[in-house]
């Protein structure tokens, strides 16, 4: 999946910005997120939705990726890993919040892994 270096860099900030907050708390530098970025679009199954503002602006994300990558999860999915998506990230800028943005990547995010075969989601 594709997503241009602009849109990454927004992505990078909204997402250390996000996770700072209430209730999550997390500090994450940006070069962590985006070396963490970086892996994950190298995998041909990532599903990498960007959410946009009226002015095309990133404002958020949904990540998806093949739960084969989560080794923690096998004991519960055993040999329905290779179909199933891993719902990894969904963050919105904290400006855009509560306006139905993440509701909207996760119905997106549903579609793009049914049209890409999956036949479970993970989350």
């Amino acid at each position: 999946m594709e997503v241009s270096s602009s849109d990454l860099e927004d992505l990078i900030r909204i997402y250390v910005e996000a996770f700072r907050e209430f209730p999550w708390r997390e500090v994450y530098s940006p070069e962590e997120v985006r070396a963490t970025f970086d892996e994950v679009l190298c995998w041909p199954e990532t599903i990498f939705l960007v959410a946009r503002d009226l002015e095309g602006r990133p404002i958020g994300a949904g990540i998806a990726f093949g739960a084969v990558r989560k080794n923690w999860l096998r004991p519960h999915l055993a040999e329905r890993m290779q179909t199933a998506l891993f719902i990894s990230e969904l963050f919105v800028d904290p400006a855009h919040r509560d306006r139905g943005v993440c509701r909207e990547l996760v119905v997106r995010l549903l579609r793009a892994a049914r049209d890409a075969g999956h036949k479970e989601i993970v989350v």
